[in-house]
């Protein structure tokens, strides 16, 4: 909090390049329930945009609809291979079971293989 992000680079030394040093992966929640969304009283449905480009190296986004949760992972082609993202996609698959499996788990019981 005390130090800025130009000097931990230079404590680490790490080099500057166009990716965030600091992370390149970002999780974001869409909005919690899409059926939540209602103007004058009527429903809205929630419609992501999709731009065919990542804000991050990649990015995983969440949406509630009803009592079901839907995925999407997006990354920059130039870093991963799509066959590495499906792969990411099933370990995320795992996480996911694992957590709702009702076991008391700890984070270094949690599989993603």
């Amino acid at each position: 909090q005390e130090i800025s992000l130009e000097e931990l680079l230079a404590l680490l030394k790490l080099p500057r390049s166009a990716q965030n040093p600091l992370y390149q992966v970002m999780f974001a929640p869409s909005p919690v329930d899409t059926a939540a969304f209602v103007l004058d009283g009527k429903p809205m449905e929630f419609l992501p945009v999709i731009t065919g480009t990542v804000k991050m190296d990649m990015t995983v986004e969440t949406a509630r609809q009803g009592s079901c949760y839907s995925f999407q992972m997006a990354s920059a082609s130039s870093l991963f291979e799509e066959n590495t993202i499906r792969f990411y996609g099933r370990c995320l698959r795992q996480i996911l079971r694992e957590i709702l499996s009702g076991r008391a788990l700890t984070l270094d019981e949690i599989s993603p293989l």
